[in-house]
């Protein structure tokens, strides 16, 4: 019976702190659930980001090894950006060598890409993205041509 007493007495008690510091309680509510939908939102942004890199890993498949300057994703690799940007730049003759190296290759593809103003007659256009590839690309990464070569 105590114990019922007291806890009755501990609601009444804190209904009547609530009531009496109505600014306070409001407050302190609107701090609370600030804070959670924070949380919310910080977490929605890491699992879709998390979705869309795994989703751009595994159009390359389980089996494609992929080689470049920057690490995957363009950053948060395992060093600082500046000891990125020493490192050299993979060249098509490297992957000739690895093409004759590799024998359970199915495909290896080379590809290189840089921003350039275009020209045609009087007509030109800046910085448009430009990627070249080699013809095993079409092996390694899905896509439909369209027209063209």
């Amino acid at each position: 019976m105590i114990i019922l007493r007291l806890i009755k007495e501990s609601f009444l008690f804190a209904y009547e702190a609530l009531r009496q510091n109505k600014l306070r309680t409001f407050l302190s509510l609107l701090g609370i659930t600030i804070g959670i939908f924070a949380i919310i939102s910080v977490l929605t942004v890491v699992d879709s980001l998390e979705r869309s890199i795994r989703n751009s890993v595994q159009s390359l498949g389980d089996n494609t090894v992929y080689v470049q300057k920057w690490p995957w994703g363009g950053g948060g690799g395992e060093y600082e950006w500046w000891e990125y940007w020493r490192w050299p730049v993979p060249s098509y003759e490297e992957m000739t060598k690895l093409q004759k190296r590799m024998t359970s290759a199915k495909a290896i593809a080379f590809g290189a890409s840089t921003d350039a103003t275009v020209k045609y007659q009087s007509n030109s256009a800046e910085d448009v993205g430009m990627f070249g590839v080699s013809q095993g690309y079409k092996d390694i990464w899905s896509f439909e041509l369209l027209y063209g070569r």
